[in-house]
């Protein structure tokens, strides 16, 4: 979990990574697309699910007036995010 400001936002940002294949070029912003899911890679079997999960993460990020996104990691594998506007209890940011 990070902690940045953003302008004058207090903001909160929560990452999964994973050490899988990655995106391939492209697929970021695809993968948020309802029932988008994945092609078959080679020695992997097609992905499985209905392609709503990271959909639904987004669609819940931007109702909070956050955002969500993906990018893959220099050291191999994928990285998902959602940021969230926070304001701790008792602190006004106004």
């Amino acid at each position: 979990m990070r902690l940045r400001v953003r302008g004058r936002l207090l903001r909160v940002r929560f990452e999964v990574e994973d050490d899988g294949p990655g995106f391939a070029e492209g697929e970021t912003e695809q993968a948020f697309e309802p029932f988008w899911r994945g092609p078959a890679r080679e020695g992997r079997p097609a992905p499985r699910g209905e392609g709503l999960g990271l959909a639904l993460v987004r669609q819940i990020a931007e109702a909070h007036q956050g955002e969500a996104g993906a990018e893959n990691r220099r050291e191999g594998g994928a990285r998902v995010w959602i940021e969230l506007p926070w304001a701790p209890e008792g602190v006004s940011r106004a």
